[in-house]
């Protein structure tokens, strides 16, 4: 507490007990009895046992109206006894670190193994190779279809597409019997099987009249799924699309494809762009009118994808070949000038 706060109390004792107790006091000053950490350089005065025992011994007797309160001074005995353990304390806690870093090296081995447990494992890679297995190999194709094995699926489609192409009429009981398996065809997910689902698939529109009644539930799905694969299956999903066109079912597969002139993939941007230019050189602007895409190519030529941006000017040039700069330039007195100049210079290029 320091002498300010302990001499205070201690007024009544007579000056031979005083000048004791600042002795002390000093003492325990020198001792850094308080409890500051002393630095390993520090030199530290001996205390003589004599007044180590006179310390601990000590009392600081304080009257308070006729009762003596007497309180050891326990700050010098918890110095000696600091002092005296400092040198045996250290050597155990070397001991004590030794052990614990020996008990620890189980546990980090086992941390380890755990890790090694939890890192990812290696995606597993689908056999392409066919699995022998003769017993759905007597399966009928509407059963193949539906097997879990890839290779059944595939060797349904095949099997499907042969069926499709037998029938005499384009009314025939049999593709009715399949109008409900049809989503399986363009969604397999093996692609092997699906180029093969692709190919069955466009037999039946070509040879069923009730391919027309599809257009609603399989349309959509070529749009997500076939036209970012491979460029086998996108040359298949893109035969189907237009052979959906040339059934009369123009007017839904230009809906479909102006709403994947606002995905967030630019490779179905792309094939949508290419669609409608093929479509457009195959069937012509009565087919496939021009006014209802064109605001939606114009801001394209634009975008951040190269691919998109060439493939928009194509679509323009062949636009442009049909209706003429004459009724083509009216219809794009609403874009923005920069867009303007750009449709311009792909004129002047024509």
């Amino acid at each position: 507490l320091g002498e300010k706060h302990i001499l205070p109390h201690v007024t009544d004792l007579d000056e031979l007990k005083l000048n004791k107790i600042k002795e002390y006091a000093e003492t325990a000053v020198l001792l850094n009895v308080r409890g500051e950490p002393r630095s390993a350089g520090t030199s530290t005065a001996t205390v003589p046992k004599s007044v180590a025992s006179s310390i601990n011994t000590a009392t600081m007797t304080k009257k308070s109206g006729g009762a003596t309160i007497v309180t050891p001074d326990v700050t010098a005995n918890k110095d000696e006894e600091s002092t005296s353990s400092a040198p045996t304390t250290k050597p155990t806690t070397a001991v004590k670190k030794k052990t614990t870093t020996a008990s620890k090296s189980p546990a980090t081995t086992n941390e380890s193994v755990e890790e090694k447990k939890r890192e990812p494992r290696p995606p597993k890679v689908r056999s392409e190779k066919p699995i022998d297995d003769p017993e759905w190999q007597k399966l009928q194709p509407d059963e193949k279809v539906q097997h879990k094995l890839w290779n059944a699926r595939l060797a349904g489609y095949e099997e499907c597409g042969k069926l499709f192409a037998m029938q005499d009429s384009s009314k025939s009981g049999e593709f009715e019997d399949y109008l409900d398996l049809l989503p399986r065809f363009v969604q397999d997910t093996n692609e092997n099987a699906k180029e093969k689902g692709l190919e069955a698939l466009l037999i039946f529109i070509q040879e069923a009249y009730v391919a027309r009644t599809t257009v609603g539930e399989i349309v959509p799905i070529i749009m997500s799924k076939c036209l970012t694969g491979r460029a086998k299956t996108k040359e298949r999903a893109f035969d189907i699309l237009l052979m959906y066109i040339e059934i009369d079912k123009n007017a839904e597969i230009e809906e479909e494809l102006i709403k994947g002139l606002e995905n967030k993939q630019p490779k179905i941007v792309q094939a949508c762009l290419e669609l409608l230019r093929r479509a457009l050189s195959d069937f012509g602007s009565k087919v496939l009118p021009i006014k209802p895409f064109l605001p939606k190519v114009i801001p394209l030529l634009e975008d951040r994808d190269k691919t998109v941006r060439d493939e928009a000017k194509l679509l323009l040039v062949e636009i442009y070949k049909w209706v003429g700069k004459q009724t083509l330039t009216p219809m794009i007195q609403n874009v923005k000038p920069i867009q303007v100049f750009i449709v311009k210079n792909v004129f002047i290029d024509i």
